[in-house]
């Protein structure tokens, strides 16, 4: 076997090794979480309102609705898990979405052209924007932006996009 090989050999044993650790310390750590997500979402709900957004809270997930030209009214979720985030915004339903190999091109050039933003499919079919980030690195002025940004990337591409039934 050659030299890399049985380097990539090792390192793949020690990061399973690791991830076997890992695991087994957050089997013990369970009570602790409930802490940390109903702490998130206390301070989530208070950058929410200082930054002023209306939205509803259902346990540990925020509901927030925006309208823009274009693109009508559209759901923003917020989940919360521990002190994560994870920020999802429609862009559009299954049933308007045409699949042609320009929808296949669309998704890998916003996801090039977004960055930290992802443009997936959810489990039901729909195209949504994604992105999760840890609630310790932002302020209400700093998610103020975040959602500012979201709900405009979110309008721009839907009403750009071919392959959408407007």
């Amino acid at each position: 076997m050659s030299h890399v090989a049985l380097t990539f050999r090792r390192r793949l044993i020690a990061a399973a090794l690791a991830l076997l650790f890992a695991g087994s310390i957050g089997a013990s750590s369970a009570p602790a979480h409930a802490n940390t997500t109903k702490a998130t979402v206390e301070s989530v709900s208070a950058m929410l309102k200082k930054a002023g957004f209306k939205f509803t809270l259902d346990g540990d997930v925020y509901l927030l609705w925006f309208e823009e030209k274009g693109i009508g009214k559209f759901p923003m979720v917020i989940a919360v898990e521990k002190d994560l985030m994870l920020i999802t915004t429609q862009v559009a339903r299954a049933e308007k979405i045409t699949r042609t190999p320009e929808l296949s091109d669309g998704l890998l050039a916003a996801n090039w052209t977004y960055g930290l933003l992802k443009l997936v499919f959810d489990p039901k079919g729909n195209l949504v924007f994604r992105y999760g980030i840890s609630e310790k690195m932002v302020d209400a002025d700093d998610i103020k932006e975040l959602i500012k940004a979201f709900v405009e990337n979110t309008a721009n591409f839907y009403n750009n996009a071919p392959f959408i039934k407007k």
